[in-house]
């Protein structure tokens, strides 16, 4: 996001069109905010839920499993989503996406956690 909204500043400045066009820029500046709202809010109604009453249902909830459930979905999301749009780089963040799959399952039983 720092590289958007940097450019998205310098075209506000300075127009590469010739014109300032304030909300398209805000747009650009927030897009990998935009991005990543969207494909959390989705990851978590399709498989974050789900999963969660199954775990529950089954009797296995735990960190590990929380953690080690979000990583593997957020490693699988990230996958999908560069197969899906046909990219021919930039595997290397389906690791970022399992990091952040793994801190969100945290974040989850840690507000778990803090209900009991």
């Amino acid at each position: 996001m720092s590289f958007t909204v940097t450019i998205a500043v310098d075209d506000y400045l300075e127009p590469i069109s010739g014109e300032r066009r304030l909300f398209a820029d805000i747009y650009f500046a927030g897009l990998p905010l935009w991005i990543s709202f969207v494909l959390v809010f989705a990851s978590g109604l399709v498989i974050g839920i789900p999963v969660h009453l199954l775990v529950q249902k089954l009797h296995a909830a735990s960190r590990t499993t929380y953690v080690s459930i979000g990583a593997a979905a957020g490693f699988a999301v990230t996958l999908i989503v560069l197969l899906a749009i046909g990219a021919v780089a930039g595997f290397w963040m389906i690791f970022l996406g399992a990091f952040s799959g793994a801190i969100t399952a945290l974040s989850w039983w840690n507000s778990l956690e803090d209900s009991a």
